[in-house]
């Protein structure tokens, strides 16, 4: 693996089918905290597709994938990095609930804020 206070995300040999279509293959690449890093494809390439990876929305076939200090792999109870906030192609908030209480939703998902904080 790697040194977890130096690198964000470590991915190595990372392989990713859809269906029997392979979309992503033998992907390696770090990310060190602090960096910016761009993801550049035609579209199908499979970038949304590996930020769901990278998100712990959906796992890799195979190869090592380590968010932090989070190696996301699939397990029957599943592992979602507990640091990663992400929104992909738009937002998803449920349309039945006021924007107060979206986020009071999204706050009770950590613990970390209180219905006073929300407010």
């Amino acid at each position: 693996m790697t040194n977890t206070q130096e690198v964000a995300i470590y991915v190595t040999s990372l392989t990713k089918r859809l269906g029997s279509e392979l979309i992503l293959q033998g992907l390696d690449f770090q990310a060190r905290y602090g960096e910016v890093v761009v993801i550049v494809g035609a579209n199908g390439s499979g970038k949304t597709l590996l930020l769901r990876i990278l998100s712990g929305l959906v796992y890799a076939d195979e190869g090592i994938v380590q968010v932090g200090a989070t190696t996301l792999q699939k397990t029957w109870w599943g592992i979602v990095p507990q640091d990663v906030g992400v929104m992909i192609e738009q937002p998803g908030f449920l349309p039945y609930l006021s924007g107060r209480d979206n986020l009071r939703l999204l706050a009770r998902l950590r613990q970390r804020i209180s219905d006073e904080t929300v407010m």
